[in-house]
C-alpha cells in the first residue's frame, strides 16, 4: 500500500535477508502484521540473485497433519515440494516423495532431514528462502519442540560445517 509506514522490523528483516541469516524469527501479537512483514520480506528475497523463495502457511494443515510428527513431516515436505515443482521454478523437478525415502528405524526428524538433504536441497542452485507462517500451531502439539530443535540444529550445523546444504 502506498500508505504503508515502514517500521523498524522492516529494516531488521531486510538486513537479515541481506546477511542470509539461517533463521529469522518474527514475533508479535495477533493481527499485528507479522504475515505482511514476511510477505514484504519474501518480495525482497526474490531480488537476491539465485534465490528460490517459498512460503508455507501452517494454517493449511489439517488436524490429522498435526496429530503426530510423522504425518506432520510428510505434509510439510509435500507442501514444500509442491511449490518447488511449480512451473515458475522450471529448472527444479523433485520426483521423489518423502514416503519413498522414509526408513522406519530412523527418527522422524532424521528422516525429514535426510529427505531434504538428499532429495530437495541438491536440486536448488543458490539460496532457499523458506518462510514458515503460523508455526505457533506447533506449540500445542507433543512434537513441537522436536521440530524447532531440528530447525535449530540446521542453524548450528550451518555454522560449524559450512559445506552442508544448510549453508544455502
Amino acid at each position: 500500500s502506498e500508505f504503508y509506514i515502514p517500521r523498524p522490523s522492516d529494516e531488521a528483516l531486510a538486513q537479515a535477508l541481506r546477511r542470509k541469516d539461517s533463521i529469522v524469527l518474527v514475533k508479535g501479537g495477533r493481527q499485528m502484521g507479522k504475515t505482511s512483514l514476511v510477505v514484504r520480506g519474501l518480495r525482497q528475497a526474490r531480488a537476491v540473485e539465485g534465490a528460490t523463495v517459498v512460503y508455507t502457511d501452517f494454517q493449511k494443515m489439517n488436524s490429522s497433519d498435526l496429530a503426530s510428527v510423522q504425518p506432520f513431516y510428510f505434509s510439510l515436505a509435500r507442501m514444500l515440494v509442491d511449490q518447488l515443482n511449480d512451473p515458475k521454478f522450471a529448472d527444479l523437478k523433485i520426483d521423489t516423495d518423502i514416503e519413498d525415502t522414509w526408513k522406519g528405524k530412523r527418527a522422524p526428524s532424521v528422516n525429514f532431514e535426510q529427505y531434504l538433504k538428499n532429495e530437495v536441497m541438491p536440486k536448488i542452485s543458490g539460496y532457499l528462502f523458506w518462510a514458515l507462517d503460523e508455526v505457533d500451531r506447533l506449540f500445542t502439539t507433543e512434537f513441537g519442540s522436536e521440530v524447532f530443535g531440528l530447525f535449530r540444529s540446521w542453524h548450528s550445523e550451518r555454522a560449524y560445517n559450512p559445506d552442508t546444504p544448510w549453508n544455502n
